[in-house]
């Protein structure tokens, strides 16, 4: 008997494991190994020292006496050491080790003792022994599959520098050690050997891992043969916000709608419409249009206007351009107004007389782009009639100009033209000056109508008037939230002491 202080845990195999308590209570936090301990039973003990001693058949008989599974392993692996395969078939029988029955009979089929010696010390994880027969044997390609299969990948590199194997099995080996590293997330060490072995798929990976884009880009010109990397590095660039270096990498891979996709989603629009215009895509319009909403919705309007210009849609063009000139024309500037209605007039005009031109098309053909241009004019009123804004302020601009100037009867004429325009004049603003220029003419019953005009509209909030019978003189004091110039004419219109004083015009 074996005397210890170790308390016994476990039995398993004819072997007891003890802790040594006192120990591990001595240094809790740093249990050293030595506190577990095996004691093996006097039967595995006998057996051992019979094999070792004697021979293998005698502890075949020994064990027969005392029969065990740990026993007969014992047996078995003596056995096979002395290449004694009989008695080893015999043990692994009666371990009922079917792995090692296999094992038994495959090994009996090679035909060289020595290879059957590396092979059964392989199987008893003896590997250095195994390598080391390969290698007096001077079969090293056995040695580099017999750690290939094992996974030791950097003996593997070891023993191909040695000159054993060739570059195809060293890249096999780098590719692995990368693996290797790249389980344990040690990416600068994953990348030196995928990068030796030129895996730049995975070195890709660990590129981004690293967040070194820079070298992730250089990589673009390495992988210019691999589409389906190149694409992969494409959606890497693009989830990280680089466009450029996505738009690169998905040129290369040929992928220009992807390329576009991505600057839109990363909203390089200018960027988008340059790529689609260059390689001519059918679908440009669709493009054209979201650049021309987002700049609208940053509120760059003018660098729209200019998009759809260059790109001939010139409708499209001329409702932004109407857009800015009603914008223009709510901050009480007229004359801009009009300039933008005339621009917005000639950007429709060439739409459609490039709706009507022939180029080598047929009769049916032109009538059907006329009745498009029709019914896409006929939708938007600033396409449908487009100088009629500009006349609209030039009328008004010029009744300004005749009120100016003292001549009255026209400034009267061409502000009547005005109330056929109040769809795209203020009506405060138009029916102002007409009753200001019918009391420059004496037209009192006109201005009557006008001011009654004021005072059915909603915008217009008309005090009581006050007539003088002394100088025949409305004293009108009207409200105009949205245009103080026609608020500054009236007030002026209502104190003037002489019919004949020259009018003062914004």
């Amino acid at each position: 008997p074996v005397q210890s202080a170790a308390v016994p845990c476990q039995f398993r195999n004819l072997k007891v494991k003890a802790i040594v308590f006192d120990d591990i209570m001595s240094d809790p936090d740093r249990p050293a190994k030595e506190t577990v301990v095996d004691f093996e039973t006097k039967s595995l003990r006998d057996t051992r020292e019979l094999i070792q001693t004697v021979s293998a058949k005698e502890g075949f008989i020994y064990v027969e006496d005392h029969p065990h599974p740990k026993l007969w392993s014992l047996v078995a692996e003596a056995a096979l050491t002395n290449l004694d395969y009989v008695v080893a078939e015999k043990a692994v029988v009666r371990c009922r080790d079917y792995a090692a029955i296999q094992f038994v009979k495959r090994i009996q089929t090679l035909d060289d003792p020595q290879k059957q010696r590396a092979e059964i010390n392989a199987y008893y994880h003896r590997f250095d022994e195994a390598e080391k027969i390969y290698k007096e044997m001077d079969r090293k390609d056995l040695a580099l599959e017999l750690r290939a299969r094992l996974g030791d990948w950097f003996r593997v590199v070891q023993l191909v520098q040695e000159g054993g194997g060739d570059q195809s099995l060293l890249h096999l080996a780098w590719e692995n050690i990368g693996d290797y590293y790249a389980d344990r997330q040690k990416w600068s060490m994953a990348a030196q050997y995928y990068t030796q072995c030129k895996n730049y798929d995975k070195l890709s990976q660990m590129y981004y891992a690293q967040e070194d884009f820079k070298a992730l880009e250089k990589l673009i010109d390495k992988s210019e043969h691999d589409k389906e990397l190149l694409i992969k590095m494409g959606k890497m660039f693009l989830s990280v916000g680089l466009a450029e270096s996505s738009v690169n990498a998905y040129l290369r891979a040929d992928e220009i709608r992807k390329a576009v996709d991505c600057c839109v989603e990363l909203n390089q629009w200018d960027k988008a419409v340059a790529l689609a215009e260059k390689y001519q895509l059918s679908d440009i319009g669709q493009y054209l249009a979201k650049y021309a909403s987002h700049l609208v919705e940053k509120d760059r309007i003018p660098q729209a206007i200019e998009l759809f210009r260059k790109s001939g849609q010139h409708g499209d063009a001329a409702k932004l351009i109407a857009q800015l000139a009603q914008q223009v024309a709510s901050q009480n500037e007229p004359l801009k107004a009009k300039k933008y209605h005339v621009l917005a007039a000639l950007e429709v005009e060439t739409f459609r007389k490039k709706q009507s031109t022939l180029d080598n098309k047929t009769a049916s053909q032109v009538v059907d782009d006329l009745l498009k241009a029709d019914n896409a004019t006929g939708t938007d009123k600033s396409l449908d009639s487009a100088w009629r804004g500009a006349e609209a302020f030039h009328f008004y601009l010029i009744a300004q100009q005749h009120l100016a100037n003292a001549s009255y009867e026209n400034a009267l004429c061409t502000s009547m033209r005005l109330t056929e325009y109040t769809d795209l004049l203020n009506p405060v603003d138009a029916y102002s000056l007409i009753a200001l220029t019918a009391y420059y003419n004496k037209n009192f019953g006109l201005c009557s109508k006008a001011f009654s005009q004021l005072e059915s509209l909603e915008e217009a909030k008309i005090a009581p008037s006050e007539y003088t019978s002394s100088k025949a003189v409305a004293t009108v004091e009207i409200d105009l939230t949205r245009d103080t110039g026609i608020a500054a004419s009236l007030e002026f219109f209502a104190k003037s002491d002489s019919k004949n004083s020259k009018p003062t015009v914004v």
